[in-house]
């Protein structure tokens, strides 16, 4: 029989494919093709030797889940407009939840022998556990070790997403309450996630991740068996939980720790104790096999959906406006729109709005220590190109209208306004003077759009702060 595992993996799989269609912002496909090639490559391998000990033909299906790893591969990235890619989604997708479906037919047809198997399995393991109660209680400091660690682990990780997303939108983060919120929002999620890691594993071993490393466990009182989730997590963990809000219980159920046989008042009422781990205790043999994928996917779509309300949140803070509007910010900083009303900037008071510079440019600037900034707009309907294909001919068009274009670095993926973009570096000479230009590409909702800086080439490194600080200001529709 072919060796059962969790369909989980596959099930948040198929789900990220399907999300996928959605306009979503471009880390989420990022994380797509790691995501997927990694299971494709994980179960394709699963599956060909299966067939190969079985000495079968593998089916025309499971070729198709080998395609996949090739088209969601991150190394060697397969670049199509998103149009295109919807049919990619849609039928990796089903090609996934057919590789379920044959499992699932597949077990069940050998069903009745793998059952006949685990029974006589856990009919053996009972018959030789000693239903004695052991003397090898796991002393109060070790509970207090696990217990912090516990505390930690629920602390450690929505920091880590927090911190994750603070790197992802540096220098570009909205206001100061919606900020607040996203943090919330990240910080309550992140908690829920590993609190399902937690009553996991509460429910199959009768351990936390603490008592886990530190090799104690919660066993039924009376069998010394793991009790599973009605009693180690509904009966110990969440009705302990509302008895918390009587006055005093939760001094009397800590104080109980120092009876003889070290149970606290939340044991007692579900009739656990906590033991150090031992061959005689017997864990749950009900897993819950999905709740690791599920876990770990709330965990990712804590992330993404925090990239996503931040990306919202940036489009948001872009108010209608009138044409060559300019309004002051505050005491240092500047807001400039543009002529078509589809892109504001946040600059320093360096920065001025001129003219002259480009006659295609929607938005001009200037900086004080002479450097330069335009924005062009084009809509998206006059061309059959993706972002990338668009740059190219921007570029190209670029190297045969200017004397001694040379690229120096590109394409560089990076995040305008919450929008995914690519950005170019080329040293050039116009009217004798070398300079070097920073092209950087956002596609909107309905317009590409060209950001273009440039100062002297002797400049520019000592420049590019500046350069940087203003396109993290730049907001798109």
């Amino acid at each position: 029989m072919m060796k059962s595992d969790s369909y989980g993996w596959r099930w948040v799989t198929i789900a990220l494919l399907l999300l996928a269609v959605l306009p979503l912002p471009y880390p989420y496909y990022l994380f797509l093709r790691l995501w997927v090639c990694g299971v494709c490559i994980y179960y394709t391998y699963h599956f060909f030797n299966f067939f190969k000990e079985q000495k079968q033909e593998p089916p025309k299906w499971l070729w198709l889940l080998g395609a996949m790893v090739i088209v969601f591969n991150p190394f060697i990235p397969v670049h199509l407009t998103r149009e295109l890619w919807i049919p990619f989604d849609l039928g990796g997708a089903f090609i996934v939840w057919k590789s379920i479906q044959w499992q699932k037919r597949l077990n069940q047809k050998e069903a009745p022998e793998h059952l006949l198997s685990a029974k006589k399995k856990t009919a053996t393991v009972m018959s030789n556990t000693s239903m004695k109660h052991p003397t090898d209680l796991a002393d109060r400091g070790t509970r207090l070790v696990a217990s912090i660690i516990d505390s930690l682990l629920v602390l450690a990780v929505p920091f880590a997403l927090i911190m994750f997303l603070a790197l992802v939108y540096q220098g570009n983060t909205p206001s100061s309450a919606e900020s607040d919120m996203l943090i919330g929002f990240i910080f309550w999620a992140g908690i829920v996630g590993v609190g399902i890691f937690q009553l996991y594993f509460l429910s199959i071993q009768g351990q936390t991740l603490g008592k886990k490393w530190l090799k104690i466990r919660i066993v039924d009182f009376e069998s010394r068996q793991t009790g599973g989730f009605v009693q180690n997590v509904l009966s110990r963990v969440v009705l302990n939980q509302i008895l918390n809000f009587v006055p005093l219980y939760g001094l009397i159920d800590t104080l109980s720790i120092f009876r003889a046989d070290q149970r606290c008042l939340h044991d007692q009422i579900a009739g656990t104790v906590v033991v150090k781990e031992g061959e005689g205790q017997v864990p749950s043999t009900r897993r819950i096999t999905w709740i690791i994928p599920v876990a770990i996917s709330l965990g990712v779509a804590c992330v993404l959906l925090g990239i996503y309300a931040m990306a919202n949140i940036n489009q948001s803070n872009t108010a209608p406006y009138r044409a060559s509007d300019m309004q002051k910010a505050d005491a240092s900083t500047y807001t400039f729109y543009d002529t078509e009303g589809l892109v504001s900037v946040i600059a320093s008071s360096d920065w001025s709005e001129v003219s002259g510079v480009n006659d295609d440019a929607s938005l001009q600037l200037m900086h004080t220590d002479d450097l330069y900034a335009i924005l062009i707009t084009e809509p998206k309907e006059d061309f059959n190109l993706d972002v990338d294909e668009y740059a190219d001919l921007v570029l190209e068009n670029f190297r045969e209208k200017t004397d001694l274009a040379q690229l120096m670095s590109g394409p560089l993926p990076t995040t305008i306004g919450g929008k995914a973009a690519i950005q170019y570096e080329f040293s050039a000479a116009s009217e004798g003077v070398n300079m070097i230009m920073l092209f950087t590409f956002v596609e909107g909702s309905g317009h590409y759009h060209q950001l273009i800086t440039w100062s002297t080439k002797s400049n520019y490194s000592t420049n590019r702060p500046v350069f940087n600080a203003l396109l993290q200001g730049f907001r798109i529709q």
